[in-house]
This record gives C-alpha cells, sequence and structure tokens, in this order.
C-alpha cells in the first residue's frame, strides 16, 4: 500500500514538472519572438497549449483522487506499514495527505490562463525596443 502510495505522488510531482517545463518554453518563446505571431499561428499553439492542458489535468485530478484512495485505506488499517513505527507511519500519512488538492488545481488553471493570455494577446503584439 505504502509503495502505490509513493507511485502516486511521484506521477503528481511528474505531472507537476512537465507542466513547470511546458509552460517555461511556451512563454520563453513567445517573448523571444521577433515579430508578432500571426492569427493563424496563435490559434494553433492555443489549440495544442489546450489540449495539454486538458490532459495534464485529467492525469493530475486522477492521481490526487487515487492517492486520496490509498491514503484512506492507510488510515483506516496499518496494511503494508507492519513492520515501521508508528511515529513513522504517522509522518508518511501526513506527507500523502493531500487535503487541498483542489488548490493545486485552481493554481493550474489560473496560470493555464495567463499562459492563454501570452499566446493570444501577447504574442501578437509588436516587440518593443
Amino acid at each position: 500500500m505504502l509503495d502505490l502510495a509513493f507511485k502516486l505522488s511521484d506521477q503528481i510531482v511528474g505531472f507537476w514538472n512537465f507542466f513547470v517545463v511546458f509552460a517555461t518554453v511556451l512563454v520563453g518563446w513567445v517573448f523571444s519572438r521577433k515579430t508578432p505571431w500571426p492569427p493563424l499561428q496563435k490559434t494553433a499553439i492555443a489549440i495544442g497549449f489546450i489540449i495539454f492542458i486538458f490532459f495534464n489535468l485529467i492525469g493530475l485530478t486522477s492521481s490526487h483522487k487515487a492517492l486520496q484512495v490509498v491514503v484512506n485505506e492507510l488510515n483506516s488499517s496499518n496494511s503494508g506499514v507492519d513492520q515501521i513505527t508508528d511515529t513513522v507511519v504517522i509522518a508518511m500519512k501526513q506527507r500523502f495527505t493531500m487535503r487541498f488538492w483542489p488548490l493545486d488545481i485552481v493554481f493550474h488553471i489560473v496560470v493555464d490562463v495567463i499562459l492563454l493570455w501570452f499566446i493570444l494577446v501577447l504574442s501578437g503584439k509588436p516587440i518593443s525596443k
């Protein structure tokens, strides 16, 4: 059970790492452009980004929900943690408990909206020198 909790926690971190790298590259691309992007390019990039957001949010939400089920199971029993002291078990349960994970999703969406604004509005403006 603990192994599953660690794997799900790693998945969540992996989704966030992938998102941060992708967002950083996207922001760098917007700010390093030499000329304003044409409407077709902005639309294509925005659609690609929305598809990425959709799948990233599904992965994050699914992993958070699955981790919550595992944590609930760990809280109802000590399955898989028989040789570990109570102090360590409590610490691990607290580590995996993400009561406020919906705030992660809200933060993700706020950043997504800002990035879409960069793509759809800022990238079409002339570069100031």
